[in-house]
């Protein structure tokens, strides 16, 4: 929860606008999901496996500096 008092405590006007930094993150989300379901499907993975791929990089995606792009 450390990272939630980080957020709020950022002073940019962006990155202090909680509509822009929720399109940020969503399409941060969306990008990360995609590519890794097209790059699962490359190496061969299954559908199963291309969907378990692209959940896992939305798991891992560092919003941190999804955030820190906005600033």
């Amino acid at each position: 929860m450390a990272a939630c008092g980080k957020l709020a405590t950022m002073s940019s006007p962006i990155s202090s606008d909680p509509e822009l930094i929720a399109k940020a993150v969503r399409q941060a989300c969306i990008d990360a999901a995609l590519e890794a379901y097209e790059q699962a499907g490359i190496a061969g993975l299954c559908e199963e496996g291309r969907w378990e791929a692209a959940v896992e990089a939305v798991r891992s995606l560092d919003l941190r500096a999804v955030i820190a792009k906005l600033g």
